[in-house]
């Protein structure tokens, strides 16, 4: 615990006089901690648990509240610090992704919400190196594909993110998804965005980056046409 937290204090300020500097005689200026930015002292591990326990513990209704919590509480876990290792339980982790994809809608009727998740799974799977077993990978990609076949142009970017990080380490358990995301275009998801001439390049080149990492990750092998 920091000296300023043990005393208190959120904030601890030491002046000394320009004319005569005596680091003995110096001035303490402080600010109480208060319950509001106490949180910030915490350490990333700790909010983690936290937060990931409101998230796990939360229940899904129709009304605005509960909206409004969820958004909340993924606001907070994207604003983490992933650089570091914070996530010490990989179960967690998983409870938290299979949590969030039984609560956000993945029609397009909440895009907003759906891009936070997407953002988070790229934190949890591309930054903390989360390991995902095949029913997790199947509930992310459950939800990714059906929410990019509805989800808004803006939020396209965001859901090729996810997709792609789901993919880099988990290829060879997407297969039972290889058809509806590589059969050849218009019926194959990815293959749609990249030969699709309505898509900005952006997209295409995320679509590609996709495939190529799926097909890079799979044991056996699969083959796909794209028309650039």
């Amino acid at each position: 615990m920091h000296l300023h937290e043990f005393l208190g204090f959120s904030r601890v300020f030491i002046v000394h006089s320009k004319r005569n500097f005596i680091p003995s005689s110096c001035v303490i200026l402080a600010i109480p901690l208060t319950s509001k930015n106490k949180m910030a002292y915490e350490e990333d591990s700790v909010r983690w648990q936290k937060i990931s326990s409101r998230l796990v513990n939360l229940r899904k209704t129709d009304n605005d509240e509960f909206f409004t919590n969820i958004n909340v509480i993924l606001d907070e876990l994207n604003s983490l610090d992933y650089s570091s290792r914070i996530v010490s339980e990989n179960e967690n982790a998983l409870q938290v992704l299979t949590k969030c994809c039984s609560l956000i809608p993945g029609n397009g009727t909440n895009d907003l919400l759906a891009t936070k998740l997407c953002q988070l799974i790229v934190n949890l799977l591309s930054r903390q190196k989360v390991i995902v077993n095949q029913t997790v990978c199947d509930s992310l990609l459950e939800f990714l594909t059906g929410s990019i076949q509805c989800c808004q142009k803006w939020a396209l970017i965001n859901h090729l993110q996810a997709l792609d990080a789901v993919f880099f380490e988990n290829g060879a358990q997407c297969i039972k998804f290889a058809d509806k995301l590589l059969a050849p275009s218009p019926e194959g998801l990815l293959t749609g965005l990249i030969n699709g001439a309505g898509w900005d390049i952006e997209v295409r080149i995320k679509a590609v980056i996709c495939v190529g990492n799926i097909c890079n990750k799979y044991v056996t092998g699969i083959q796909c046409t794209i028309v650039l």
